[in-house]
């Protein structure tokens, strides 16, 4: 199997030179993941690392169980969120390389799933992941995530002394009860139900605004959707701000207040392109920013998706992030291999 630098795998460049092939196996559980890192491969510009994740099979039927009839038909925002939540295959983890003690630059990182539960993946569609299977002695009965990690190092070092892995968790979301918030809710104080820990919050409007996004900015992001086919396009510029603020307070990153509103879609657009089309909010996350209020107090801005019409209310989701799992290190190689 080739592994060309910074090349998914898919890619197949005809004049790279394939990466040298480094034998390693490592193995490693991290939160609910184990698995193990079968090879790393290195060449002039930098290095990468292959790991296989086990998912286990009772944890994919019943997803599938679960989602696979509205999967076969059209999502709502909503659905299409929720299955992000719940994907077995998703790996909430992020990979720092570092070589000899010297951290590198991460360029590229892909990952393709293989499993034999999906009623609607044939062995046909699989190839590469059969490939993956045979290539690194995996159990072609159980349920795999092989994720790919390429950084870039500024040398290439004579000898690769130590191959080292940091592991770190991505922050989860998770929503309380949907809140509705006009014009006329300025003053207006709900109570929040952290759905975890039980802890109560006082969440406070201190202003609603109706805005415009500006025509220029809408047309800077209306290019990078429109091709020379297919002119004409209309895009919704009308959206509600909401400034408030929370008690007790809680950082920035472990709370946000998220648009439970569709936004319109833009106009003279085909129905498939404009069903992922989202300027403000969308469904990888809320546009939450931080902002100093006039009264000199800190507090937060929430905004809806964008609208043909004024927006007089909508509904939030208020959403707490946590980080569930330490960080973890891994020592993949400590000996000369180059």
């Amino acid at each position: 199997m080739n592994v060309y630098f910074n090349t998914n795998y898919w890619g197949h460049p005809n004049s790279a030179k394939p990466m040298e092939l480094i034998k390693v196996k490592k193995e490693f559980t991290y939160g609910d993941f184990s698995g193990f890192i079968p090879a790393a491969y290195v060449s002039e510009e930098g290095i990468a690392l292959d790991f296989c994740v086990q998912i286990p099979n009772e944890k994919v039927q019943a997803f599938w169980d679960k989602w696979h009839t509205k999967m076969e038909g059209v999502l709502d925002m909503e659905d299409a969120k929720q299955i992000g939540v719940e994907d077995p295959f998703r790996m909430d983890f992020g990979i720092k390389i570092a070589v000899n003690g010297i951290e590198l630059e991460s360029v590229l990182g892909c990952s393709i799933s293989y499993t034999t539960i999906y009623d609607n993946v044939q062995a046909a569609d699989m190839k590469l992941e059969q490939q993956m299977l045979a290539e690194y002695g995996c159990d072609s009965e159980g349920s795999w995530c092989f994720r790919r990690q390429m950084s870039r190092w500024d040398e290439q070092p004579e000898t690769i002394k130590e191959i080292r892995v940091d592991l770190f968790a991505y922050e989860k979301s998770y929503r309380s009860e949907k809140i509705a918030i006009g014009m006329d809710c300025v003053g207006k104080t709900y109570e929040i139900r952290h759905p975890r820990s039980g802890e109560r919050y006082q969440l406070t409007v201190d202003k609603v605004e109706q805005q415009t996004l500006d025509s220029e900015f809408i047309e800077q992001i209306g290019k990078g959707l429109r091709n020379q086919k297919n002119t004409g396009i209309v895009y919704p510029n009308k959206y509600l701000s909401v400034a408030y603020h929370l008690s007790p307070e809680i950082a920035l990153n472990q709370f946000v207040l998220e648009s439970a509103g569709k936004g319109d879609s833009p106009r003279g657009m085909l129905e498939k392109q404009a069903a992922g089309v989202t300027v403000i909010g969308g469904c990888d996350g809320p546009t939450s920013i931080f902002f100093a209020g006039k009264n000199g107090g800190q507090g937060r801005l929430a905004l809806t998706d964008l609208y043909f019409e004024p927006v007089e209310s909508s509904l939030w989701n208020p959403v707490f992030m946590e980080k569930e799992q330490e960080d973890m290190r891994l020592v993949v190689c400590s000996r000369d291999i180059l």
